[in-house]
Order: structure tokens, then C-alpha cells, then sequence
């Protein structure tokens, strides 16, 4: 099962125009993994959007060191250079879970 966390919204304006004080909540993170018993998760960053990737190293932490599931980030500029890059890196997860 597949969870779209967070819709993409650029991070930057998101904190101008509603001056949020980090963008991921981690409490939620932590919740939903506990309650969907989540196997993985997967870490999509949009490709130079320093915002989102200076919380990856947070999310990274709660989900492999305090929950001690399986954690990939993957890059991307949602364009069709990566998709097969992508699709490999995502069968490698999965086989790896």
C-alpha cells in the first residue's frame, strides 16, 4: 500500500505565505508508520529545492533509527529523463523489502 504523505508544494512559498516553521510533521510521519505497520518509505525531493532536502536528513533519521524501517531518497525533477533510473531504484526498494 502506497501513502501520498505530503502533496508537492513548493517549500519556500509555503513558508512566506503561511510562515510554516518546518514543512514535514514528524509526529504524523510517526503515526501513520505505527498505524498502516509501514514496511518503507520512500523520500521524494524535488530536484534543487534545498528546502524539502535540509528535511530529508530528519525524516531519514526518525524512519531508519527510531523506527528501524527501510528509507530512500530519491532526487527528481519530475521530467521523463529519470523515469527509467526511477523504476529501477524503486524495484531494488521493493525487492529489498
Amino acid at each position: 500500500m502506497a501513502i501520498l504523505l505530503f502533496s508537492i508544494v513548493c517549500p519556500l512559498a509555503a513558508h512566506i505565505v503561511q510562515k510554516l516553521p518546518q514543512l514535514i510533521d514528524l509526529a504524523l510521519l510517526e503515526r501513520l508508520i505505527d498505524e498502516f505497520k509501514v514496511d518503507g518509505v520512500v523520500d521524494i525531493v524535488l530536484q534543487a529545492c534545498h528546502t524539502y532536502n535540509v528535511e530529508t536528513s530528519l525524516v531519514g533519521r526518525l524512519v531508519k533509527e527510531k523506527k528501524g524501517i527501510s528509507y530512500a531518497v530519491v532526487e527528481t525533477d519530475y521530467s521523463q529523463a529519470d523515469v527509467g533510473q526511477l523504476k529501477t531504484r524503486m524495484a531494488a526498494f521493493i525487492e529489498m523489502l
